[in-house]
């Protein structure tokens, strides 16, 4: 029985750092904030990646596929349009509006990235241990 590994990498300004929980297959595995990286090993199959930040609105959610003895990189980034409704509508009409399980339903959207692109990302970022 082989494992997969599975990294999240956290964009985004770092005004202030909020910690987001990270959740993998609906259970919290660690928390991170922006500048953070972090690496688990999973069993290969269909996982559910979620992501959800104190005082935002929604949570992004992420299926994606693990492969065994493979590495798949998950990227958390600030969705500009997301603050600036915010601030025009307010909270109620934000929240009113939110997919809150879609990748992009929270503050931060995710998207799996290929392995040369994460790779450069990843030598910028704090790696965390959860």
């Amino acid at each position: 029985s082989g494992m997969a590994r599975l990294i999240v990498m956290h964009d985004g300004p770092n005004l202030i750092r909020i910690d987001s929980t990270v959740l993998l297959d609906g259970k919290p595995v660690c928390s991170i904030a922006q500048d953070d990286a972090m690496t688990w090993s999973i069993a290969p199959g269909n996982h559910v990646l979620s992501f959800d930040t104190p005082g935002g609105f929604g949570t992004s959610v992420l299926p994606f596929t693990a492969s065994n003895g493979n590495t798949t990189y998950i990227i958390a980034y600030r969705r500009g349009k997301k603050m600036a409704a915010v601030f025009f509508f307010g909270a109620f009409g934000e929240m009113a509006g939110s997919d809150k399980s879609s990748p992009e339903g929270g503050t931060y959207a995710l998207q799996e990235v290929p392995a040369e692109n994460a790779v450069k990302v990843l030598e910028t970022k704090f790696q965390r241990n959860c």
